[in-house]
């Protein structure tokens, strides 16, 4: 099986990555944390809030889907 990551930053940039897995229910989101980090930032208010980014780029937010190996 493949696992296809697709994350969709805050700038309209979408990045996909391929991964083979072991069919482990929770390897997206462990693919994902791991590619990403949280800081914290400020809105347009000026209040703090958590963000997560990907290379320096807010992400808006991700999906993951699985597919057959070919």
């Amino acid at each position: 099986m493949k696992l296809v990551l697709t994350i969709l930053l805050m700038n309209g940039n979408i990045m996909t990555f391929d991964f083979y897995n072991d069919n482990s229910a929770y390897q997206c989101d462990r693919l994902f944390n791991n590619l990403t980090y949280s800081r914290t930032t400020r809105n347009y208010k000026g209040r703090k809030q958590i963000g997560t980014f990907f290379r320096n780029q807010e992400v808006l937010l991700y999906a993951c889907e699985t597919r057959k190996a070919v």
